[in-house]
């Protein structure tokens, strides 16, 4: 239906100016002589993420990371609050990472998952290297010591 209207505006017309507009939900096709382009009512934009090379993400821009966002978000914290408990970050980048972590939970809970595993392996490396059995004794003997010389 629309096709036929606009090949028959497009017949009667050769200008570059726009001669019509055909639209229908939120979408409209903006006809011109040369050419017909789709205009949408907002544009979207992908959100201010990015992932280094050690695969943590972090808002673009900032030393910040996902995990922070989300944690704060998950314990009932506003865009607004979050901004001003990380002051690099500015309110349309929060708004664009909570819409992100709205629409795609389930890849957001399983890189969530993933990172604590890691974190989890890497405690356990770092326990096994440096022992932490009589680390308080040492610790108290060294002072004590100290305090006598």
């Amino acid at each position: 239906m629309h096709g036929r209207r606009v090949q028959w505006l497009l017949s009667r017309r050769r200008s570059t100016r726009c001669i019509g507009e055909v639209g229908a939900s939120w979408w409209r096709w903006r006809v011109t002589a040369t050419k017909m382009t789709r205009m949408h009512a907002f544009d979207l934009h992908p959100p201010p993420l990015s992932e280094d090379e050690h695969g943590v993400i972090r808002v673009t821009g900032t030393r910040v990371q996902l995990e922070m966002v989300v944690a704060a978000f998950d314990m009932g914290a506003t865009p607004e609050e979050i901004v001003q408990s990380y002051t690099t970050l500015n309110l349309p980048a929060v708004y664009a990472i909570v819409a992100y972590i709205l629409q795609n939970r389930t890849r957001i809970d399983e890189y969530m998952s993933r990172r604590k595993a890691e974190a989890d392996a890497l405690r356990r490396e770092l326990e096994q290297r440096f022992p932490q059995d009589g680390l308080r004794e040492r610790l108290l003997a060294r002072r004590a010591q100290a305090r006598s010389e």
